[in-house]
């Protein structure tokens, strides 16, 4: 169970009491959480939001939308990166009939090795 402080947790309800000091129920109250724990984490943060005074909440809201679009941007910049490495690079994967050699699956040009193109 989440809660924004520990004064708004509650007693549970009469058919939730089996739960109450169940290892299976954690409460967290996000006010007690370490400050550098939502840094970390852009969900945590959101849901910390929750909890702040209304005078903090809008430049608050719009932090964390600024940091949400910088952390899309730079995963879409690391995939990229990513997908050209592997472009670049070609995939290597053995041939059955190179004899040991490996085939460029990138250029995929067997007409020029008799041994790649069966010949």
């Amino acid at each position: 169970m989440i809660f924004t402080k520990r004064s708004l947790d509650r007693r549970l309800p009469n058919h939730f009491q089996d739960y109450a000091d169940s290892p299976r129920l954690k409460r967290v109250y996000l006010d007690e959480l370490p400050a550098d724990l939502a840094d970390q984490s852009l969900e945590l943060s959101v849901l910390q939001l929750i909890g702040v005074k209304d005078d903090v909440a809008p430049e608050r809201a719009r932090q964390l939308i600024e940091r949400a679009r910088s952390e899309v941007t730079d995963a879409a910049e690391q995939n990229r990166q990513r997908r050209i490495g592997i472009n670049h690079t070609g995939l290597q994967v053995p041939h059955p009939r190179a004899g040991g050699h490996q085939a460029d699956v990138r250029n995929r040009r067997t007409q020029a090795d008799p041994v790649l193109s069966g010949s």
